[in-house]
């Protein structure tokens, strides 16, 4: 599925697979406080860093991902903004500690378990419209897991020894298949076309001979307004000066200001950003040159003249 970067089989941190736009969101491996997303191709982007990660759920429809720790719950847009504060407890004396989370990308619905200090679990859910967590049902025999996930009208779960189990979503008819035993990982099967996914194709060069239109090229075609790009243009090299603009087109002509700053045939570099509601990709090109300059015009000009009048020589300026 992806290059590079297979699903974990013994998976030491929460990840969630999008496959509408065929990437994966990984905890960082030395830095449980760092979310990435890779794509299909390989690429890595830093898509948050927040508290220690670990719990993950994800619904490409309503483009949203939560995000939990011990004692918070977040959602997120997949475009890094912040969302909605879900679950917070401060009080770590009489706290409830975050023991599951999933998502029902069909309905919109989140599902979190909390366990209490007295070992009771209870199970919450909040939808997209009615967007504060209401108590579904709690339990004193709800085994401890490690994944949790809807599966249609069920919820599944692997316990940290390793059983698959499922339960209703008010965790009764607790049903363990103990043919199966050591499971490292569930993932949903779903045939998703990939709806979202967003990929360059070409390279940005210039429309013309001009050297003013930075063009480039977006598969498959999106919709217009669909698509934001930020232009990211540096003076030279990438990491020096740096002027930043945007479009909705898939071209841009250069900002006359910044090339009234620029040096005739300034060299630099140009990244441009994709941005959609689900999905963040990049292209670069280097060694560019802006456009050549003309002349400048004459400024304060004076015009110098002799003449010779018999031994004389009489000099004239204006």
């Amino acid at each position: 599925l992806f290059s590079g970067s297979a699903l974990p089989a013994q998976p030491e941190s929460p990840f969630a697979v999008d496959p509408t736009t065929e990437s994966l969101y990984v905890v960082g491996i030395h830095d449980e406080n760092t979310l990435y997303r890779l794509h299909k191709d390989g690429s890595k982007y830093l898509f948050l860093e927040t508290s220690t990660i670990q719990w993950l759920a994800l619904m490409p429809k309503y483009s949203v991902i939560v995000i939990a720790s011990d004692y918070t719950i977040l959602s997120y847009r997949l475009t890094s903004s912040f969302d909605q504060l879900i679950y917070s407890c401060d009080s770590l004396d009489n706290c409830g500690e975050v023991a599951g989370l999933a998502a029902d990308d069909e309905t919109g619905d989140v599902y979190f378990l909390i366990q209490h200090p007295n070992a009771t679990k209870s199970l919450f859910g909040l939808n997209q419209d009615v967007r504060t967590p209401y108590l579904i049902a709690s339990s004193t025999d709800f085994p401890p897991i490690r994944q949790l996930l809807v599966a249609g009208e069920k919820l599944a779960f692997i316990t940290k020894t390793g059983q698959m189990g499922v339960c209703d979503k008010k965790l009764g008819s607790l049903n363990f298949n103990l043919v199966l035993n050591g499971v490292s990982l569930l993932v949903p099967s779903a045939n998703v076309t990939p709806t979202n996914a967003l990929n360059f194709s070409g390279n940005i060069a210039f429309e013309d001979d001009l050297r003013t239109n930075l063009t480039w090229s977006i598969d498959p075609a999106p919709r217009k307004g669909e698509i934001i790009y930020k232009i990211s243009m540096y003076k030279e090299k990438f990491g020096d000066e740096r002027f930043v603009d945007f479009s909705v087109e898939q071209s841009y002509t250069m900002n006359s200001e910044l090339l009234d700053e620029w040096s005739s045939k300034q060299k630099f570099d140009v990244q441009i950003d994709a941005i959609s509601a689900w999905n963040i990709v990049s292209r670069n090109r280097t060694g560019l040159f802006a456009p050549t300059k003309p002349p400048s015009s004459v400024r304060n000009l004076k015009i110098y003249a002799t003449q010779q009048v018999g031994n004389y020589r009489r000099f004239f300026f204006t």
